[in-house]
């Protein structure tokens, strides 16, 4: 597993590219941070890939709020110790 005990922050992760690049990310055995404007998307999303066995959160992003995105990817890097 190439990404075993990285931490992948991945926006846009509800739907389309966003989702397929977060479940190969966790497949490869990343933690990955399931971010969408799409609340309720990036959860069902970091369930799909905790029912596969993989390692998932979610939480809304909007990333056009600059406050919000600095704060979310501190966030997620303080509460895993890091982000790769």
């Amino acid at each position: 597993m190439q990404l075993e005990k990285k931490v992948a922050f991945v926006t846009g992760a509800a739907s389309g590219i966003g989702a397929a690049g977060a479940k190969a990310m966790a497949r490869e055995g990343a933690f990955v941070v399931v971010t969408d404007l799409n609340g309720a998307g990036a959860e069902i999303v970091a369930a799909e890939i905790r029912e596969s066995g993989y390692s998932a959160e979610a939480q809304a992003l909007d990333v056009t709020d600059d406050d919000a995105l600095r704060e979310a990817i501190a966030g997620a890097a303080a509460k895993h110790g890091r982000l790769d």
